[in-house]
Parts: structure tokens; C-alpha cells; sequence
């Protein structure tokens, strides 16, 4: 039998050139038309050309362009002058492609370590709060867990996710929790901002997380970061069954695989260890003090 795990999709803005479906709400619609002028015109555009072309309303097009411009998508080039796309773009367009990149890249070894372990093996990402599993390896064992590409888990519980709050700096862990809570998702889940951090040092000191049946009961998973070129966690890799096979000892096992795998991803991408362990690097990077040895993962 294969235990599936559910998530939500959510819809991606239509690709460039392409209009926005009817349900789209029109204030969206004018908005998006306006990126989509603007990405032909290399040089930018006046405010009174931009509005005829679009055949709107002058004032319309100059509010949709305040906005966009708050948010970076779209600079002046001078007070009075023309509009062009803003560098927030090329941030957005990076990610997609970072995204894009490492699934293409971390694949084989996905496959590796599937049959290094027998077990389940995902790649996942973060996405506002949420780990956003991007591809998957699922293991030959007929009780096995699956995963849809697309599937999300709440950070806080899944052991990707929690390999990679271990290695940002605090301020924005907090702030993740901030926005979307800390939800109570079986009896093991860490619910406590305090308990959380305690527990994410010991995961940045011996570098990679456990998560002991905190999201779904009866099944145990470990993962562990993967760096950019920055020191900065861009993804994690996890390998998950069911909790009757994933024992502590057994979960111990697979960590230096594991550990191993996510350290080749991270040298694809840039990432050299020149100080000591990651964990150390990332924890002078944070601002907090690095911890020595290995700890046990609630």
C-alpha cells in the first residue's frame, strides 16, 4: 500500500505574453497587461504612450504603475521620464530558475540515494512557510511513502524544512513564524518558538534534522540542507518511510548518505566549506555561536 500526502496547489501567474483567464480580477489583468507592454521596450515607455497602447484610462495606468513601482517590478528611469521592468524581476525570474535548476541537477542523486536506502527520497524547497517538495524518488518497498511534486508540508514539521531554518539567520525564521504560525499537526510537533530554536541548534550542529512523526504520525523522516554559493540553504534532501522501518538506529544509518549527498549538491551550486563544517560556517554567518558534536533530534 503507499501512503499519499496531500498539499495545496496554488496558480502561477500566466507566462509572459500570454492573457490573464476571464476569472483573473480585472485590476490583475490591467496590471499584468502593463509588465507584459513593458517587457518589449527595452528603453522604456512614456506614461501617455503606455495608455494608449493599452487603451486605458491615463490615470488608471499611472496608479497600476505606482504600485508596481512600490513593490520593484517597474522603475522610473527619471521623475518626469519614461517607465521600464524594476530589478525585483530579475529576483523573482532567478528564483524560478534556481528552482528549475536544482530539481534538474539534484535528480540522479535523488536516485542514488533511493536505492542506497531503500527508502522514499524528496527534494524540497521553501515557499511562504511551507516546504514545497520539487521532486521525488520513491522507493521500491510496497509500504512506502508518496509524493506529487507540488506537495506542501508546513516547515515547522518536516524534516527539509527544519534542515533549513537551522541554517537562516533568525530574524527571518522568526519572521516565517510570524506570518504563518506554528500548527499543531500531531502530538510530537514543536508548537513553542523557543523549544524550536533550542531544537534547530542542535540541528545546525550536526547538520541535518530529524522529524520524528511531528507531521504525520507513523512516519519518521531526516534530511539536510543544500547551499548555494552564498552559504545560504536553497533546498533540502530527505529520505522518508514508515516509522516501523525507520527506527533511530536506522535513521542514524542513513544520515552520512545523506549528509553526503546534500554536501556534492551543494558543491554543483557553489558552495565550499573553507572554515570547518557547514554548520559552523552558517552559524558565524547567523550571528550565532556554533555548537560542537552531534545532538539528538527531538
Amino acid at each position: 500500500m503507499k501512503r499519499k500526502s496531500g498539499g495545496f496547489d496554488r496558480a502561477a501567474a500566466p507566462p509572459q505574453g500570454r492573457k490573464a483567464p476571464p476569472s483573473t480580477p480585472l485590476t490583475v489583468r490591467k496590471a499584468l497587461s502593463i509588465l507584459d507592454a513593458l517587457a518589449t521596450e527595452r528603453e522604456g515607455i512614456g506614461l501617455t504612450s503606455l495608455a494608449n497602447r493599452l487603451s486605458l484610462n491615463k490615470s488608471t495606468v499611472y496608479r497600476l504603475l505606482s504600485a508596481l513601482r512600490d513593490y520593484g517590478l517597474v522603475e522610473q528611469i527619471s521623475p518626469n521620464g519614461r517607465y521600464r521592468l524594476g530589478l525585483k524581476l530579475i529576483y523573482l525570474a532567478s528564483q524560478v530558475l534556481a528552482g528549475l535548476e536544482i530539481r534538474e541537477v539534484a535528480h540522479s542523486y535523488l536516485i542514488a540515494l533511493r536505492d542506497q536506502t531503500r527508502e522514499s527520497v524528496r527534494l524540497g524547497v521553501i515557499d511562504r512557510g511551507d516546504v514545497v517538495y520539487v521532486d521525488y524518488a520513491e522507493g521500491p518497498e510496497k509500504i512506502r511513502l508518496h509524493t506529487y511534486p507540488g506537495t506542501r508540508a508546513p516547515i515547522h514539521a518536516s524534516s527539509i524544512g527544519k534542515a533549513m531554518l537551522a541554517f537562516l539567520p533568525w530574524d527571518e525564521v522568526e519572521r516565517l513564524i510570524a506570518e504563518h504560525g506554528l500548527p499543531r499537526l500531531t502530538t510530537n510537533t514543536i508548537c513553542d518558538l523557543e523549544t524550536l530554536r533550542t531544537h534547530l541548534d542542535q540541528v545546525r550542529a550536526q547538520g541535518y534534522a530529524v522529524n520524528d512523526e511531528e507531521s504525520t504520525l507513523m512516519v519518521r523522516s531526516v534530511g539536510a540542507p543544500i547551499f548555494n554559493a552564498q552559504g545560504r540553504p536553497i533546498a533540502g534532501i530527505g529520505v522518508s518511510g514508515p516509522a516501523f522501518r525507520m527506527t533511530p538506529e536506522r535513521l542514524q544509518s542513513i544520515v552520512p548518505s545523506l549528509k553526503d549527498a546534500a554536501a556534492k549538491l551543494s558543491a554543483q551550486f557553489g558552495y565550499v566549506v573553507q572554515h570547518g563544517a557547514p554548520d559552523a560556517q552558517e552559524a558565524e554567518r547567523n550571528g550565532q555561536p556554533s555548537s560542537s558534536g552531534a545532538a539528538t533530534s527531538a
